[in-house]
């Protein structure tokens, strides 16, 4: 039912989208200037775009709730019915194999939780439930690979890493959760990595450079390109979590898809707090950090439209054109955006047509797509409130592997079981010195 409400909320989001897009386009179309009551009629759609935004969030969380809640496969929309495994036997696993492969995992060493079944699960999938730790790989995939690409691994096989089979879909549960809490890892380009060893990538400036003409027979100038790096590093993260004994026994909690769930969570809030504004020195470069100031508003408190232009101008159009290019904001930023008009009262200001069930819906300015990110700073005197430009220069890297251990003792006097995840990460640009593939926007420092 939740799954057709959801439904039903993005297609009437559409349909006001739709009527907002119309008003402004035959204003522009008749080259009119916004009268007071097409303003009246584009407020009060706006107004239901954001409340629609609040239900279908509201809605998004209920559903994940409820897969937590409910252990019925066909329940789940991450992970699908069935999966094939194995490169020479091809044998399969239903999701009830590997649910259960986990939960012996889970509930080793607890003997009135473990059950014969879920031994006989881990034996089929390959997952060692003695271990204290197992390995969640990102699958170490080259850029450009399908997400979550393992071929390079003989599953099935305990000694090649067979506990990839039931791991992997709790892997993809806790990518998929980051994603979805942590916005700047849905825009820039993610690189996994085998080991956490610094990177160096280089990056080269030759924007200087042209090519001349040459008389006959006369020597062509020497020009040297310049050449530069940007460094990725791995800065650890980790969080801590008990769990009851009430939880291990309710035989209808999923206990690894709300492992999963609170576990992206986490990770993606610390993360995407440094991803914004990190140093670079004891956490990730955040872009806030490096990006350079490409607009300062004459005041503090309010942003005006020619600023918005000359921000979007302030980014070489090489990036600015670029299909990555997007706004990010704070949420007191946009809310200043959603009141700006143009030199004809027309709102700039303007949501997507989207119908996609889960996809997040984007609102555009200038045609370019504007996410919300509360880890930017708040509307407020010398603020960096937004940043603007080629997404695909910002990297964030991360370490093969996220490690989850139990710890069965830990937590004996309060009858819990301590879980811990451990995740190594970095961020930086990746461009030369001289380019401006991303800039900011900045607050006055006063009035």
């Amino acid at each position: 039912m939740s799954v057709m409400e959801l439904k039903e909320l993005n297609e009437r989001r559409y349909a006001v989208a739709l009527e907002m897009t119309k008003l402004t386009e035959e204003a522009a179309k008749e080259n009119k200037t916004f009268s007071a009551e097409d303003r009246q009629v584009f407020d009060n759609y706006d107004k239901e775009i954001v409340e629609l935004d609040a239900q279908i969030e509201t809605k998004k969380r209920s559903i994940r709730a409820s897969e937590i809640n409910d252990s019925k496969p066909e329940q789940n929309l991450y992970v699908e019915k069935t999966a094939t495994y194995g490169r020479s036997n091809y044998q399969q696993f239903t999701e009830s194999d590997k649910n259960n492969a986990l939960r012996a995992w889970i509930t080793y060493g607890s003997d009135e939780f473990y059950k014969p079944e879920y031994e006989k699960a881990a034996v089929k999938c390959g997952l060692n439930p003695y271990n204290k730790s197992i390995s969640l790989n990102f699958g170490n995939k080259k850029l450009g690979q399908d997400e979550f690409s393992t071929s390079h691994q003989a599953e099935g096989t305990g000694s090649l890493g067979g506990d990839l089979v039931p791991t992997q879909e709790l892997m993809q549960l806790v990518v998929r959760g980051m994603k979805q809490y942590g916005k700047l890892r849905n825009i820039c380009k993610v690189l996994p990595t085998q080991n956490g060893h610094v990177i160096k990538i280089p990056t080269s400036d030759d924007t200087s450079n042209k090519a001349v003409q040459v008389s006959e027979g006369a020597p062509v100038s020497v020009l040297s390109v310049a050449f530069d790096q940007a460094s990725l590093s791995a800065f650890k993260y980790g969080t801590y979590i008990p769990v009851s004994r009430e939880l291990l026994e309710d035989a209808v909690i999923d206990v690894p898809s709300f492992l999963a769930d609170v576990i992206a969570e986490r990770m993606a809030r610390g993360t995407e707090a440094d991803y914004a504004t990190g140093a670079g020195t004891t956490a990730p470069m955040g872009v806030l950090t490096t990006a350079s100031v490409g607009v300062t508003t004459n005041h503090y408190t309010a942003i005006t439209y020619n600023e918005c232009l000359n921000w979007l101008h302030s980014v070489d159009p090489m990036y600015r054109d670029s299909d990555k290019s997007a706004f990010v904001l704070h949420d007191s930023a946009v809310k200043f955006l959603r009141q700006i008009v143009d030199g004809q009262s027309r709102p700039i200001f303007l949501p997507t047509l989207t119908t996609g069930l889960y996809d997040a819906p984007k609102d555009t300015l200038f045609g370019k797509p504007v996410y919300t990110n509360n880890s930017f700073q708040t509307v407020a005197a010398g603020n960096l409130v937004g940043a603007f430009g080629d997404w695909n220069r910002f990297w964030i890297r991360d370490v093969n592997s996220m490690i989850l251990t139990r710890n069965d003792y830990l937590l004996g006097q309060t009858d819990e079981t301590a879980f811990f995840a451990f995740f190594r990460t970095d961020s930086n640009m990746v461009a030369a010195d001289n380019s401006s593939p991303i800039t900011t926007l900045k607050m006055n420092a006063s009035s």
